[in-house]
């Protein structure tokens, strides 16, 4: 009938018969595939014939600004990598999948899809620049199309490899990435040098490396390649990571990069490059999220910044840090900025060593003329509402909550706050500092903390070990009251003496107030303030209990009555 619009039906594609060119047109997709081209596509479903035999055949999604392309990946097997065989040049290479232009891609998962690229690009590619769209990849529909809501809900899956210095999911070498993921079973695998999902590698110049992943649902395992985080930033990059739902495990398998968080950073021209990691987790389970050599196992990678908030009903069962890397804050020589408030449940937060539990990672201590100089780290750590952190842990050095070695410890715990156990590593305190850095630990309200234990010569609240005063004025400063909130109850255990090859600390250091110091040495002063009605259970590894080895015991007036302080040695 002249005149008459007939309705589009949607093809399936199959990639064994050619690469696939998608684009957004008028009312639909635009697909093309040899010499094929079929206009308004409404359903796009690419799928092979012989799910089990890869294809070579590659996939390429571009999205106009204003407009966005709906794809299905079902049952598809894509692997282009090569190997080296064209050398070093990644132009010359393939990548399975990749999404490009100014519009946003959605891509549906139905049954178990593969995709591996070539060097130099992500196993699904989606380079994140000042006026690209986004990708999503989501799981909103069973296999067969219909709608979730039943007991035979089906999960579709994608495993994503990246080539040589690319990301399983998301940018390509010297390209920043981003990825939103709301469902389904996604494994992303990244190259030397990238993030699992996230940033490819980055370079000196500050280019590329960079990741942007917002995570909603599914279940993700990401594994980054050296350098790279697991979710979050490549080498040289930062990385951008917002959870709020799903079941997490990433790990940076390779050294300096985070679990989730940022890549390797680097100090070239005295600008840092990269590293940094912005973290905000506000619902689902991270079931683990391990850190490389010198990298957090949530926040930034070796030398950045970390920014992690942690909050609604968000569980972390396990962050791992690597060596001189904090479980949850940052990578060595980094600081941290790090809120852990809601119902935000903390099963286990762990260095292996010298960085702390949550806080910061390891500090600088160098010589320079005729003296050693230190260069502090700062772990700057809230835990307030209804937070829970059942255990927080450093292997040596640093401490449970605060500071990593040679790091200082601000640490506030407010509301109605729940710790477990916060244990320094030897050397690093309970809650505070680090091994020679200080702690400055505000508690209030109706804070319960079952074990803050200091690790030898450190305090169980306030200061490491071998902590000298720079001034006249440095202090450990605790403060404890009550509020309208409730009052503390707290059990807290100095360090014992401590002897090794390298160190003797003869005393033993107060539960709450100042570690000890080698021989000759002049020990940090405590300013301790208690306010209120509290419940204080202290004892000391030393002589004090409460208090520092300079002024004894502290002295406290004008208490509420139901006050409890009781102090051993």
């Amino acid at each position: 009938v002249v005149g008459m619009t007939l309705p589009a039906f949607a093809d399936t594609w199959y990639i064994d018969d050619g690469d696939i060119s998608i684009s957004a047109g008028e009312n639909g997709n635009k697909v093309t595939q040899g010499g094929k081209t079929k206009e308004n596509d409404t359903d796009t479903v690419i799928t092979n014939r012989k799910p089990s035999t890869a294809s070579s055949n590659t996939v390429t999604i571009d999205a106009d600004e204003g407009k966005t392309v709906n794809v299905t990946l079902d049952n598809v097997t894509i692997n282009v990598d090569e190997g080296y065989e064209h050398g070093y040049d990644p132009n010359a290479y393939k990548t399975a999948v990749s999404v490009t232009g100014s519009g946003n891609t959605n891509i549906e998962l139905n049954g178990n899809n593969t995709l591996t690229s070539g060097y130099g690009h992500a196993g699904l590619e989606h380079n994140k620049t000042d006026d690209s769209g986004t990708l999503t990849i989501q799981d909103e529909k069973n296999d067969d199309g219909s709608a979730k809501g039943s007991a035979s809900d089906t999960t579709g899956s994608l495993t994503a490899t990246g080539g040589y210095h690319s990301a399983g999911i998301g940018g390509s070498d010297k390209q920043d990435g981003q990825a939103t993921i709301t469902g389904g079973e996604i494994t992303a695998t990244g190259g030397n040098g990238a993030a699992g999902i996230g940033g490819g590698a980055g370079d000196t110049d500050a280019v590329g490396g960079d990741g942007d992943v917002t995570i909603s649902g599914g279940t993700i395992t990401a594994t980054g390649g050296s350098l790279g985080a697991g979710i979050g930033g490549g080498a040289y990059g930062n990385g951008t990571v917002t959870v709020t739902d799903g079941d997490i495990t990433a790990k940076a398998t390779g050294n300096y990069g985070a679990g989730i968080g940022g890549g390797f950073g680097a100090i070239p021209k005295d600008t840092l490059i990269g590293g940094n990691g912005t973290v905000t987790i506000s619902g689902g389970t991270i079931t683990e999220a391990s850190g490389g050599y010198m990298a957090a196992g949530i926040g930034s990678g070796y030398q950045g910044l970390s920014t992690v908030t942690i909050e609604g009903d968000a569980v972390i069962k396990n962050a791992q840090g690597g060596e001189a890397g904090a479980g949850i804050g940052s990578g060595t020589y980094g600081d941290s900025e790090i809120i852990i408030r809601g119902d935000a449940v903390i099963e286990n937060a762990e260095s292996s060593g010298n960085g702390a539990g949550i806080g910061s990672g390891q500090g600088d201590l160098y010589p320079d003329g005729d003296g050693m100089v230190i260069d502090p780290t700062v772990g700057n750590v809230t835990i307030e509402g209804n937070a829970k952190i059942e255990n927080a842990k450093s292997g040596y050095g640093g401490s449970g909550i605060g500071g990593g070695a040679i790091g200082i410890g601000n640490v506030i715990i407010r509301g109605n706050a729940q710790i477990g156990n916060a244990t320094g590593g030897e050397e690093g305190a309970g809650i505070g500092g680090g091994a020679l850095g200080t702690g400055d630990v505000t508690i209030e309200g109706n804070v319960t903390i079952e074990n803050a234990q200091g690790g030898a010569g450190a305090a169980g609240i306030g200061g490491g070990a071998e902590t000298e005063p720079d001034t006249e004025d440095t202090r450990n400063k605790v403060s404890i009251k009550s509020t309208e909130a409730g009052s503390p109850n707290i059990t807290a255990t100095g360090g014992g003496a401590y002897e090794d090859d390298y160190v003797s600390l003869p005393g033993g250091a107060a539960a709450i107030g100042s570690g000890s110091v080698a021989d000759g040495a002049t020990e940090v002063k405590s300013d301790i303030t208690v306010e209120g009605k509290v419940t204080i259970n202290a004892t000391g590894g030393g002589d004090v209990a409460i208090g520092d080895s300079i002024n004894g015991e502290t002295q406290f007036s004008g208490l509420q009555v139901g006050t409890t302080i009781t102090r051993r040695n």
